[in-house]
């Protein structure tokens, strides 16, 4: 019983000492190498280097997921170089959830927010459009009939090849 309490004496110990050593060395370590991905990827953006920054970017991000500045210059890369406002606004989003102050994201999402805003609007526009055209065909139709029996079929094998899937 003492050889047992002593092994679990030791794992706890080596468990703290882990703990230790992730927190006070190896965290500042990845903030750092985030934040030299990050210039890196600004450095490839300049250089029209777009590869290479997007890898330096994720990587920026990966490092450092809470890092306001990471999250800026991320969003301000996918809303210049491949027009991703949507993901753009969410980075920038997220930057200001953890700096609120942050000028560069403040400004960036002012920008952004009314532009995502816009396309969720012509969006569902777009549905409520398909939806009235739905709507407006008589049930005696046989054509809207026959697609409803189709999309039953189609719902009943989705399910299951779920279930199949689920159950092999």
């Amino acid at each position: 019983m003492l050889v047992v309490g002593h092994k679990l004496f030791l794992l706890s110990h080596c468990f703290n000492v882990v703990r230790v050593i992730f927190t006070f060395i190896l965290l500042p370590v990845s903030e750092s190498e985030a934040l030299s991905s990050l210039y890196a990827a600004l450095e490839m953006k300049k250089a029209g280097k777009h590869d290479k920054a997007l890898k330096l970017f994720k990587h920026a991000a990966a490092l450092a997921p809470k890092h306001p500045d990471v999250l800026n210059h991320y969003g301000e890369y996918l809303e210049e170089t491949q027009n991703d406002v949507v993901m753009a606004d969410q980075l920038y989003f997220q930057a200001l959830t953890y700096s609120p102050e942050h000028s560069g994201a403040l400004t960036n999402r002012q920008r952004t927010a009314q532009i995502v805003e816009d396309m969720d609007r012509s969006n569902l526009r777009r549905i409520d459009d398909k939806r009235d055209m739905l709507s407006n065909i008589p049930d005696s139709s046989s054509s809207f009939s026959r697609a409803k029996k189709e999309v039953y079929f189609q719902v009943c094998l989705l399910v299951l090849r779920i279930l199949l899937a689920e159950n092999p």
